[in-house]
């Protein structure tokens, strides 16, 4: 037992010590040389007002502070795309990426994206793309699973995306980004991991946990694609999922020491 509590804080201690540094809950700004406040550890497209991108919002999900990335140009060039990025070294792989959504405003065609890449030894050993190109009103949670990848440098980008023309943009995006978590590969997460499951297998109206009488989490059911499908009440080990059409879903157990994932397969 003293074991399991000695991982468990030293799991949480690196967590909340890669948020810190990084800034992923968006909680430290700093004025930059040409008067614009940004975000520690990002670095944006911001050139001066009013071409400004990423502003600090206190319209938050967790903490005082979210992030709100919008499309930074104005009338006659139209509006350029907004972009807020960074870049940082692991010591562990990640397993997963979650964060929270509000998507305000969307209009001609332009959408939220984010891109995601992993580097080993300066190599691309995994890129991924997800557009956002729905309006949410409502903080909204998101995961993107990452599969299991050796990598050493990770970067995140999002997106206020338009379009490009002769005459300059087209498309206005905005939305608010908040409270991103990295979920990395340690012995607390496996010991997790190995007694999370469910049956039957595959499933088609119902399922059950197995084995997560410790655990406080929230389930979560996400498409492969990271939307958020449906989701059940705290702790709860029966989840009811009729109605969901035939394929491949991703089962997440949502704790404050991170996120737990398996493949649903529903038939």
């Amino acid at each position: 037992m003293t074991v399991r509590i000695l991982l468990s804080l030293l799991f949480l201690w690196s967590s909340l010590l890669l948020s810190a540094q990084q800034n992923l809950s968006f909680e430290d700004w700093a004025i930059d040389s040409q008067g614009i406040e940004q975000p520690l550890g990002w670095q944006t497209n911001n050139l001066y007002v009013p071409l400004i991108s990423v502003n600090k919002s206190s319209l938050a999900s967790e903490g005082q502070y979210s992030v709100h990335l919008s499309s930074n140009a104005f009338p006659p060039e139209g509006r350029a795309p907004g972009h807020l990025y960074t870049s940082f070294s692991l010591n562990q792989a990640l397993q997963g990426l979650s964060f929270d959504l509000q998507v305000d405003s969307l209009r001609d065609g332009a959408y939220i994206e984010l891109n995601i890449q992993a580097y080993q030894q300066g190599q691309l050993v995994y890129a991924d793309t997800v557009q956002f190109n729905r309006l949410q009103t409502n903080w909204s949670r998101r995961y993107i699973n990452i599969p299991p990848q050796t990598m050493d440098s990770f970067r995140l980008e999002f997106i206020a995306k338009t379009f490009q023309t002769g005459l300059g943009y087209e498309g206005y995006a905005s939305c608010y980004i908040d409270d991103i978590r990295l979920s990395q590969a340690s012995s607390i997460r496996s010991f997790v991991e190995n007694t999370f499951s469910f049956y039957p297998r595959p499933a088609q109206d119902r399922i059950w946990l197995k084995e997560v009488e410790q655990l406080d989490f929230e389930p979560r059911l996400y498409s492969l694609q990271g939307q958020l499908i449906r989701s059940w009440s705290k702790n709860s080990q029966e989840l009811d999922i009729l109605g969901l059409a035939a394929g491949q879903y991703l089962l997440v157990l949502q704790t404050a020491k991170g996120a737990y994932s398996q493949i649903l397969q529903v038939h």
